[in-house]
């Protein structure tokens, strides 16, 4: 998962410690610093999260263009395009030379994530992207899988 995603699961993790913050002589709560505690919360992977692929890329401009024309509203940056009605949905690294774009997507339910991702599923499909999103829980369990012409690999 993005550095965004991490940051984010960091802070909410904090929160959910208590809010306390670290005391900046000693740096340390209940004998390991607020930041620490929040990191190994996050790191327990909280989240659902998503594991997905596009066989091809459109290029930025038109990927936005996809997802506004299915009803959902993005912001464009330099090298990313967010999901503004998504809990939590990038697109990034899109654009320029850097290679395939990666997503960077969770969110507090793998229920959540289903519902953000099946829009996004919806809006590549009407645009014959082919793709797919798997959907995992806060245990690692894939909780959802949704695709375009990429049917899940039966297990042999």
């Amino acid at each position: 998962m993005g550095g965004v995603g991490r940051a984010r699961r960091i802070a909410c993790a904090t929160q959910k410690a208590g809010g306390q913050t670290a005391d900046r002589s000693y740096g340390h709560f209940g004998g390991q610093s607020t930041v620490r505690q929040a990191i190994a919360f996050a790191q327990m992977d909280t989240f659902a999260h998503i594991a997905g692929q596009l066989a091809s890329w459109p290029p930025k401009d038109e990927m936005a263009s996809i997802l506004r024309r299915a009803g959902l509203s993005v912001t464009v940056g330099q090298y990313s395009i967010r999901l503004d009605d998504c809990e939590h949905f990038v697109f990034q690294e899109y654009g320029g030379d850097l290679g395939d774009p990666s997503i960077d997507a969770d969110a507090d339910s793998s229920d959540h994530l289903l519902r953000d991702a099946s829009r996004v599923s919806r809006a590549l499909a009407e645009a014959n992207i082919r793709h797919r999103f798997e959907i995992y829980d806060h245990n690692d369990v894939l909780a959802g899988y949704l695709h375009h012409d990429w049917p899940i690999d039966p297990v042999t």
